[in-house]
């Protein structure tokens, strides 16, 4: 029996062992090794610190920064950014200073580069200098 190869495209025997498959798996374990931190218990329990130290609110919303929408205090659909991303730099994951709470459009904004790094680093060491509930 023969079938389409999802590796290669060319038709092989079924019991044909692709040299592109090993190839293709070993470019996306990279990604996989991140996408399996952020299903870690160490993971979820630093987001939850990060929110909780942004007081579940975006942090560009609240500073009126790159306007967008009419709610200064957004508390919709918010996730933890990680300023440095981490396939450049995963030693970071875990430090406060590279985590921002965002809304879903700033955190989109982060991520293709509109709203620039250091302007997210700035916001994320003035969140650690202030005291909890200020």
């Amino acid at each position: 029996m023969r079938k389409s190869c999802p590796y290669c495209g060319r038709i092989h025997d079924v019991m044909y062992k692709c040299p592109q498959a090993k190839r293709r798996q070993s470019r996306n374990k990279k990604t996989y090794e991140y996408d399996r931190y952020r299903n870690t218990i160490s993971w979820q329990r630093k987001r939850n610190e990060i929110k909780e130290r942004d007081m579940n609110m975006c942090q560009i919303c609240v500073r009126g920064l790159y306007k967008y929408g009419a709610r200064q205090y957004n508390t919709n659909g918010i996730s933890v950014h990680h300023i440095v991303p981490l396939k450049d730099n995963y030693e970071l994951r875990d430090e406060n200073s590279n985590l921002i709470s965002l809304c879903e459009c700033h955190h989109k904004m982060a991520e293709s580069g509109e709203i620039p790094k250091k302007v997210l680093q700035k916001i994320a060491l003035e969140q650690e200098q202030t005291p909890p509930g200020h």
